[in-house]
């Protein structure tokens, strides 16, 4: 299980209190809304929940097209930030992958186990500013 609310570098419009627009589930993975597990590191009251079971797919997982109001103007706004709650043993990788404009991506590791903690993905790549599909991807070269 992966659970997240983004508290990105940079300030986007994506807490998941409400219905967010262009959210899904890809190659066999659900993304959805849910109530926070913990509110220990994370007072959100929602979160979004991606689930890997049984999945074939190597790279299922989650994805919101049209995230608005990205700036990679610079290195130093080339960075989003991430809570991550995950049941998954400490080392999980976490893909997060910028498309359409853009075509980075980058991996965080988890720290923890059944807690909240801050995963930080620095793109470092300055490009144009604008909207982009985020791709969301819970431990990516295994099957769910």
């Amino acid at each position: 299980m992966l659970a997240s609310t983004f508290g990105w570098a940079q300030s986007l419009p994506l807490d998941f209190e409400s219905t967010t627009s262009g959210m899904q589930g890809y190659d066999g993975a659900s993304f959805a809304i849910v109530s926070n597990p913990s509110s220990l590191g994370n007072s959100s009251a929602n979160v979004a929940k991606i689930i890997k079971v049984n999945v074939a797919d190597m790279w299922a997982g989650g994805k919101i097209t049209s995230v608005s109001s990205l700036n990679f103007s610079s290195a130093s706004t080339s960075v989003l930030s991430m809570k991550v709650y995950t049941t998954e043993p400490v080392g999980t990788i976490v893909k997060i992958k910028l498309e359409s404009p853009y075509s980075g991506e980058v991996d965080a590791v988890t720290t923890v186990t059944s807690a909240w903690e801050t995963l930080i993905f620095d793109f470092g790549i300055p490009a144009c500013s604008g909207s982009a599909d985020l791709v969301i991807m819970p431990q990516p070269f295994t099957n769910g």
